[in-house]
């Protein structure tokens, strides 16, 4: 059967293009046509507020960017750009029903933001000054508090009614003082390109600055927060928070901390700041981390705890991550970018899926723990990789000679066909199993049937019986869990080539397995058997020369009477996407089993169950992600109805991205697709 996701539809909140209707503001001039903002310093956010049609020009092709503006004149401004459109019942004796500010003023005394005089008045036609502009952007944003006052020199000319709000815009970068004097001038009217570019600032992905150390959000609940956050001082603490936009550890941690408590975020999460006393996560989850603090600063220190789940760590600058009492996936995928500076050290405590490295001349620490899959590219020339003792990399990947030092665990190394050529690779530990590859392809030998067999301790096999003259020129890697993700040890992986068991190898106690020496380009299939489950076939892929073809994770169920509830060609479904989809937002991993959820209803079968996850012909996903058309094999537990419905989804926020790195929300409902076998 055949099944398409419903594409993908990107929406956008088209703000209404409104137009002052007042004799004083019935501008005709356009970006185009306007004369005297060329080289203003506000010349962008001008000539982009009125293509959106939220200000214009006068008759005479003039902005006029240096005059002042009337309060009204500024209420319509933010009533356009916030689009706020609900009135409020006004009668203020300088705004007559008939004016044509009576209905603007009436929207921003519903929004909350502008408040009358003790007269009755509310003064519209009054020009309206930059510290009357930071008290009505205060009440919009709700900015925090200012860690510190702005130390402008005329600071003591601020109103008392508006230091705070002062203070709070100038630290959020809404408003800003005269670099020349050092200056603010509170009571001086802001002019046309002021008030432009304030509210600007003020509209665009606004932040939440916490510029004041202590802890911010419900004690109990979640608090949904639709603006990026900035921590900008030490000993913030966030919690029972869900953060919509991007987050950031400013500089203004220095080497102090920062802590998340049961905070989902779901934009990028930048690391600027923090030491050794760390960027703690708690019971989190965040989609991507990017570190990327000043090298000259000192390294940083991030620690998920808890239930703390990451999806894509990326390494620009030096840091230590570290998994405590975790009960969460933690750090899911590490890549050391190429931003990564020369000379830098990386260090890595806890256990990781997969951890890549871009840059050249870089330390990388496994201090504690374990990572699964490890791979140095060719890029990264002069890595040191130092695997202390106690620790363990199931797969070691070498695609450019690395120092290997300490004497710890390594599993299995495959060393590129260039690697092996230079013949420089050393370890200070053997590895369990080296898998080398050559210079140049060697022809394939027609195979002689073996047995196989494997180490069931390590995960290891390969060939042991009746190989002949076999080049041994390609391995397969995996993992084998069971439908609870507890990994299965001891499970027989076969690989078969031409309908006869060539190769296998047995699983470690993570669920690990390890095939080598499969023919180039050999067209197999995978088996994969355990006791008091149901075997799992993975359809054929093709060994390539001198590398290691992962196919992710196999998922077993246990044994079952299916009976009525076969579902006869049913055993899996396709999916086809309107791009290509990725199991990180760093585009370095495909989709898994992991990645997708299935639900029934309206039947009396449930329990569905992945098995496995291909390309729509059997053979396994690319290695980097971006396949269009994907295979979900699965199962059920019961009896279907004729009308029941399986519907598939991402099973969380971040287990898919699209090709532009952010998370898909997608869903596909199968109706009458799941019926009893006959």
């Amino acid at each position: 059967m055949k099944n398409k996701f419903i594409k993908l539809i990107v929406s956008k909140l088209l703000i209404a293009c409104l137009v002052f209707s007042s004799v004083g503001m019935a501008f005709a001039a356009t970006a185009a046509t306007t004369t005297d903002i060329k080289g203003h310093w506000a010349e962008p956010q001008i000539t982009s507020w009125i293509e959106k049609g939220f200000i214009k020009g006068y008759e005479d092709n003039s902005f006029k960017p240096n005059n002042s503006i009337t309060r009204a004149e500024f209420v319509a401004l933010v009533n356009r750009s916030f689009a706020f459109t609900e009135q409020a019942t006004i009668s203020f004796k300088d705004v007559k029903a008939s004016n044509w500010a009576y209905i603007e003023i009436a929207k921003g005394v519903k929004a909350g933001y502008i408040k009358g005089y003790a007269d009755g008045t509310i003064g519209a036609s009054k020009t309206i000054s930059r510290q009357e502009v930071a008290v009505i952007v205060d009440r919009l944003l709700d900015l925090s508090a200012a860690a510190s006052p702005s130390a402008f020199k005329d600071g003591s000319k601020i109103g008392t009614w508006a230091i705070d709000a002062v203070d709070s815009a100038v630290a959020a970068g809404i408003l800003k003082g005269y670099a020349e004097d050092n200056t603010f001038k509170p009571a001086n009217p802001i002019t046309r390109a002021e008030a432009v570019v304030t509210l600007d600032r003020a509209i665009a992905p606004s932040n939440v600055v916490y510029n004041t150390a202590g802890t911010y959000g419900p004690a109990t609940g979640n608090e949904v927060v639709n603006k990026d956050v900035v921590i900008n001082t030490t000993g913030v603490i966030l919690q029972n928070m869900t953060l919509n936009g991007k987050l950031t550890f400013a500089s203004g941690i220095a080497q102090g901390d920062a802590t998340l408590k049961n905070v989902t975020v779901k934009g990028d999460t930048t690391v600027q700041g923090g030491g050794v006393n760390s960027i703690h996560l708690a019971d989190s989850v965040l989609a991507t981390i990017i570190v990327d603090k000043d090298p000259s600063q000192g390294a940083v220190r991030i620690v998920a705890e808890g239930t703390t789940t990451v999806g894509q760590v990326n390494v620009n600058s030096p840091v230590t991550l570290q998994e405590t009492n975790l009960t969460g996936t933690g750090f899911g995928n590490v890549t050391l970018t190429d931003k990564l500076p020369a000379g830098s050290e990386v260090i890595l405590k806890g256990s990781f899926d997969s951890v890549v490295v871009l840059a050249d001349g870089i330390k990388l620490s496994l201090a504690e723990g374990s990572i699964k899959s490890l791979t140095v590219s060719a890029t990264a020339t002069g890595t040191t990789l130092d695997v202390a003792a106690g620790t363990t990399i199931t797969a070691l990947n070498l695609d450019a000679v690395t120092t290997v030092t300490g004497k710890g665990t390594i599993t299995m190394a495959t060393l590129s066909a260039a690697v092996n050529a230079t013949g420089l690779q050393k370890f200070e530990t053997a590895p369990g199993t080296i898998v080398v590859g050559t210079a140049t392809p060697v022809p394939t030998a027609t195979p002689t049937p073996g047995n196989g067999g494997g180490d069931p301790g390590n995960g290891g096999g390969g060939c042991t019986s009746n190989c002949g003259t076999t080049p041994q020129n390609g391995t397969v890697t995996g993992f084998v869990y069971d439908s609870n993700d507890t990994a299965q040890s001891g499970a027989v992986v076969s690989a078969t080539i031409t309908g006869a068991t060539y190769y296998s190898a047995t699983t470690g106690n993570d669920g690990s397995f390890l095939i080598s020496g499969i023919p180039v380009g050999s067209i197999s299939s995978l088996t994969v058997t355990q006791n008091a489950y149901q075997s799992v076939t993975y359809n054929t892929y093709s060994v390539a020369a001198g590398t290691n073809t992962p196919i992710g994770i196999v998922r077993l169920i246990p044994n079952m009477t299916l009976a009525a509830a076969s579902v006869t060609s049913n055993t899996y479904l396709d999916i086809t996407v309107n791009q290509g989809v990725y199991g990180t937002s760093a585009h370095n991993s495909p989709v898994t089993v992991n990645s997708f959820k299935l639900t029934l209803s309206d039947g009396t079968a449930s329990i569905p169950i992945i098995q496995s996850v291909t390309k729509v012909d059997g053979t396994p996903l690319a290695v980097t992600g971006g396949d269009t058309t994907i295979r979900v094999y699965f199962t059920v537990t019961g009896t279907p109805g004729n009308a029941q419905k399986l519907t598939v989804t991402p099973s969380s926020s971040t287990s898919i991205y699209n090709s532009s790195g952010s998370p898909t929300s997608v869903k596909e409902t199968l109706i009458t697709n799941i019926v009893p076998s006959n």
